[in-house]
């Protein structure tokens, strides 16, 4: 059988790429490790915040609700629905004066009778409105609700809180409906409101593509976004955790395609009640910097490494091995008779 002779160089060759070799899969499979560990805390925080959110969300709701029943047991709302009246200036004054300084929130109110009438209102733009086909009309009687509303008390997309109100029977003799801008709604993802309770810092921090933002059950954005802040009931959304939420109320949280396009890691909350998608984003380049340049570093120390490596070789070449070759030539000189061959001493 034919024996492979591997001169010194390559032998030498072989056993720096041997040592090389196991180095370089040492530093991939730490950066691989370490990427998904930094990811999946990534994620954790994210479903963390977005949690915080959805909290933060629904307490917005119920204080808006639980202020539309407070103004649906006012005496004087009550006294005028029981009445039957048509129209109401001495009501109107009453809200625009009594309620409507309570709550900043609340830009507009309306009173309307059981038939769907409106009765007295705060708003220019809702006399003579006819709420009988109107979402804030459905099913009243039955419990306090919030709606969102295409074109509400100014004519834009607004929110309205709505509750119904009671006779001295307990009997179902009209709503109160509270108009209250999206963006209200938005300020509780941008910290406005929390600032305006004395928070000193509130918002998204140091990360410059964090964003937080609602998607209705119609797939638009229901609130403003860091990137797009006129886009309620506007801005199409169809990502992957919003098809989740209304198709099978699953919450996702992972990396997908965003509206924009561009990739991001995000973690979704739905609120089935309403059919809203709360979703909270950061792209995927900045919420991955650190392995990026954990990965830089890692290609920095292995590239180092084997520099360190090949000068060695080369030095142990020039050192050794040339040397072991002029006297391996010079043997060979001697072993064809060649006897003056020489060596010159170098070490």
């Amino acid at each position: 059988m034919r024996k492979f002779k591997f001169s010194l160089l390559n032998k030498a060759i072989a056993a720096t790429l041997l040592i090389l070799l196991p180095i370089i899969i040492t530093f991939g499979v730490s950066y691989w490790n370490n990427r998904k560990l930094l990811e999946k805390h990534l994620l954790e925080d994210l479903t963390i915040v977005s949690d915080g959110f959805e909290s933060q969300a629904y307490q917005f709701i119920e204080m808006t609700k639980r202020r539309a029943v407070d103004f649906a047991t006012d005496a004087s709302v009550i006294s005028v629905l029981k009445s039957g009246q048509k129209s109401s200036p001495a009501l109107s004054a009453h809200l625009l004066k009594n309620k409507l300084p309570i709550d900043k929130q609340i830009h507009a109110i309306a009173v309307i009778s059981a038939d769907g009438k409106l009765v007295a209102s705060t708003g220019q733009m809702l006399h003579a409105a006819d709420f009988s086909s109107s979402p804030v009309f459905l099913s009243p009687e039955h419990a306090p609700g919030i709606v969102e509303l295409r074109h509400g008390a100014n004519g834009g997309p607004e929110l309205a809180a709505f509750a119904p109100v009671k006779g001295p029977d307990n009997e179902f003799i009209g709503i109160v409906a509270n108009f209250i801008l999206l963006s209200e709604l938005e300020h509780v993802f941008t910290g406005e409101i929390a600032k305006e309770l004395g928070a000193i810092t509130a918002g998204a921090g140091p990360r410059q593509t964090l964003d937080a933002y609602i998607v209705n059950r119609d797939g638009l954005m229901l609130t403003g976004s860091r990137f797009i802040k006129d886009g309620a009931l506007k801005q199409k959304v169809s990502t992957k955790p919003v098809a989740a939420c209304l198709e099978h109320k699953q919450e996702i949280t992972g990396f997908y395609e965003d509206y924009r396009g561009t990739e991001v890691a995000g973690a979704s909350m739905c609120m089935p009640a309403f059919g809203w998608t709360l979703l909270v984003e950061i792209d995927a380049e900045e919420a991955l910097y650190p392995v990026t340049a954990m990965g830089r570093n890692a290609l920095a120390g292995a590239a180092a490494v084997a520099l360190l490596i090949c000068v060695l070789l080369f030095i142990f070449f020039k050192t050794i091995i040339t040397q072991l070759r002029d006297i391996s030539s010079a043997a060979l000189r001697i072993s064809k008779g060649d006897y003056g061959a020489l060596v010159p001493v170098k070490s």
